[in-house]
């Protein structure tokens, strides 16, 4: 299982992140809607219910969206948070490519239904 984090020593993110996530101590609301570490939706609990949750279990709390009142925080790994952001963002820049096909002046029908 994954460490609790304390404030002060969360791993920074890698590079290429853009979205900086707040873990634990690091979230400013009063009360966050809480999904816990099955997918499970809690329901909207006090932070420190959510964070003493968390620390019960040996996961952290991440904060998953902020553009919501009270924002979605999700229990689990740091780490595995982290990771599962890298796989989105490879998955979203390999579907923004565009394939190029040229065609010539000698090109007939059944090149084209070829491709």
């Amino acid at each position: 299982m994954g460490q609790f984090l304390d404030k002060g020593s969360t791993p920074s993110p890698p590079p290429k992140l853009i979205k900086k996530s707040l873990v634990n101590n690091q979230i400013r609301a009063r009360e966050v809607r809480l999904i816990d570490e099955t997918g499970k939706q809690v329901g909207i609990v006090s932070l420190e219910t959510a964070i003493q949750m968390a620390r019960e279990r040996n996961l952290d709390l991440i904060q998953v969206t902020e553009k919501v009142e009270p924002p979605v925080c999700k229990i689990m790994e740091y780490g595995k948070y982290l990771y599962f952001l890298q796989q989105k963002e490879k998955g979203t820049k390999k579907s923004s490519e565009i394939n190029v096909i040229r065609f010539g002046l000698t090109i007939t029908l059944k090149d084209v239904q070829n491709r």
